[in-house]
């Protein structure tokens, strides 16, 4: 215990002058040999976060947690480590209790930081807002609060909570943060209040810091002559001209305005904005144009529900209208119901405007319906004449070619897909099944490691990286995606287990041990976690405590192995107690007369010893037993 203590106080002042690979050194042989001392699993997962090894540094204090469970210091290192990892959801639990037990204002500010990460934007304005009242000198923090509560704001108004958004950003404008988002959204909320005067104040701000901003002008001059002043909005209005519709000759008044904002924001893809202005136009007025956009503009955001509203209202008036029926089938097609795409589509086949389109997605909607790949190809094949290149034609094609058996076919659609857009990420998984299919597993691997580089949370396609990488017996590089898996999820123990073999493949066994130990904590009658655990300890030539375990453990099951017994021996043997190794053989012997490996071992010990004729009688037996 005092000399395990002893590199303990050593690892910590390498810690302290910062030399955390000689402090890594130290904790590491501590967790190996010694069991007694789980702060130092905390401080090797803080050496491993000193190392930017976010990954591991979340594996050791994990294990620390383990040990220590109520410990506010493992609930702090560890939710720290989780969200430099990237894991925010699983670093907020523990910063929030770390937050409770500590007076230090440091996990105070990681959980609000961990909230805007994970875009839960009130909950990080409010821990943030905690963290200022305590440290209101903190420059960066005040910065971090500040974009927090501007991103707070703006999603209160997009909700149409104006209020609670005007409240936010009149409280940033008084801080003279001379921002043209916060002059905008002002003025917008005064102006859909009716405060026209106090909202020309803001917008003639914005407009000075974005002078070629000719919508912000054109709200500036709507606000200017709802508030009397016609003569100025005139000015602005010839200045502006180019983007009227009539010219100077256009009328002020959100009539009119309202409804050229949802459009132009709608044609420079600002959704949110065509919405917002969309919806007051149709307050003024219905019409159907404006119902279109606004429910084009919502699928385009995601609220498909809204957007299906939309458009339902312009079929109430026109059952007819194709702009409504090809909206409403880009809905289903969203929503992944390809029956619902084809049923709403069938009645625009042949039509002169969207008959093209509406035959393209039918097609599509089918391939993903597992039609007779037979019936299907002569169908793709004449849309790709049809309608051209197109990735998603392409892969439909590169489908049904893998349906019919043809991979070789598939490879060549699927990468000409990719030619056309090389992040396409259908063409990547058909390429995957086809080099599943050909066992082609170079290409394989080079191909998850493509996709996982833009989808570094896709946790399904990297532990089919790693069962492909440790059967290709790419070890090292297994064990490096086992850490990153580890890293930011839970403790697997597959995972674990497969990540000790990488480390005892690739000669790692300290690191081996460690898992071990750990899986055997867990489960502490599996002797596969025993063996192993002995095995590493063996090979990193800590053998005593490897016999000291083992004899632990040989008290403590109920009915340990003859295997077990066998281990025992070795080590003792390898230990030069050969008395002590030779009981443990006999006892093997006794557990399971028919094991060879015993009789060849005590063969072994009395040939060194000379005594050929009693080697030979257990030699002899060894081979009998071994030929059975």
């Amino acid at each position: 215990m005092q000399k395990y203590e002893e590199l303990l106080r050593k690892a910590v002042e390498a810690g302290k002058r910062r030399d955390y690979s000689e402090s890594i050194r130290l904790l590491t042989r501590i967790v190996t040999e010694f069991e007694g001392l789980p702060d130092a699993y905390l401080y090797l997962g803080r050496s491993y976060h000193a190392l930017k090894d976010y990954n591991k540094a979340v594996i050791f204090l994990s294990y620390y947690r383990r040990k220590k469970p109520r410990s506010s210091a493992g609930d702090f290192f560890l939710g720290r480590a989780y969200l430099a990892a990237g894991a925010s959801s699983r670093a907020i639990p523990l910063l929030k209790r770390a937050s409770r037990h500590s007076s230090n204002i440091k996990p105070l500010i990681l959980l609000g930081m961990a909230y805007l990460r994970a875009r839960r934007f009130e909950e990080a304005v409010h821990y943030l807002g905690q963290a200022v009242e305590k440290a209101p000198d903190n420059r960066r923090l005040y910065v971090g609060y500040l974009n927090a509560l501007l991103i707070y704001g703006l999603r209160r108004f997009n909700a149409e909570d104006l209020e609670t958004a005007g409240q936010v950003l009149e409280f940033l404008e008084g801080l003279d943060l001379n921002s043209v988002t916060v002059y905008l959204y002002l003025a917008k909320i005064l102006r859909e209040q009716g405060e026209h005067a106090r909202a020309v104040e803001y917008y003639r701000k914005a407009a000075e810091l974005e002078q070629n901003d000719e919508l912000i002008r054109l709200q500036l001059a709507d606000s200017l002559f709802s508030c009397g002043r016609v003569d100025e909005a005139r000015d602005i209005l010839r200045e502006i001209r180019h983007i009227l519709p009539e010219g100077e000759g256009f009328s002020l008044g959100q009539e009119n305005v309202e409804p050229l904002l949802a459009v132009k924001n709608f044609q420079n893809q600002d959704f949110r904005k065509a919405v917002f202005h969309g919806c007051r136009s149709l307050k003024i007025r219905r019409d159907a144009d404006m119902h279109l956009l606004v429910g084009e503009a919502y699928r385009n955001t995601g609220n498909l529900d809204l957007a299906e509203n939309h458009f339902n209202q312009v079929l109430k008036g026109n059952p007819g209208s194709g702009e409504a029926r090809m909206g409403l089938a880009m809905i289903a097609w969203q929503r992944g119901n390809w029956t619902q795409v084809i049923s709403r589509l069938e009645g625009l086949v042949g039509n002169s405007q969207y008959g093209d389109l509406a035959g393209y997605y039918i097609t599509l909607s089918r391939c993903r319906l597992d039609y007779p790949a037979g019936e299907l190809l002569d169908e793709v094949r004449e849309e790709v004449r049809r309608s051209g290149p197109d990735p998603y034609i392409l892969c439909a094609l590169a489908d049904q070619y893998i349906r019919a058996g043809h991979t070789d076919l598939a490879v060549k659609w699927y990468r000409k897909a990719l030619i056309l857009n090389e992040n396409h990420t259908p063409a990547m998984e058909g390429l995957i099944t086809c080099f599943q299919n050909s066992g082609d597993t170079g290409e394989l691997i080079a191909l998850y490691r493509e996709i996982l580089d833009r989808e570094p949370d896709n946790r399904e396609l990297r532990v089919q990286l790693i069962d492909l990488l440790y059967t290709d017996q790419h070890y090292a590089q297994a064990a490096q995606e086992a850490e990153f898996l580890l890293g930011t999820g839970n403790l697997d123990v597959r995972l674990q287990r497969l990540l000790a073999i990488c480390y005892r493949k690739t000669r790692r066994y300290r690191d081996a041990a460690i898992i071990y130990r750990e899986l055997l904590r867990e489960e502490p009658e599996n002797e596969v976690f025993l063996r192993s655990l002995l095995f590493s300890l063996d090979k990193c030539r800590r053998r005593k405590q490897a016999i000291q375990l083992l004899e632990g453990a040989l008290s403590y099951l109920k009915k340990p192995s003859s295997s077990l017994k066998l281990i025992h021996g070795v080590l003792l043997h390898k230990e030069g107690d050969t008395e002590a190794a030779m009981t443990a053989f006999r006892s093997a012997m006794e557990l399971d007369p028919r094991d060879w490996r015993p009789y060849h071992n005590i063969g072994k010990i009395y040939k060194d010893r000379g005594l050929s004729s009693f080697a030979d009688k257990f030699i002899k037996k060894a081979q009998e037993l071994k030929e059975l």
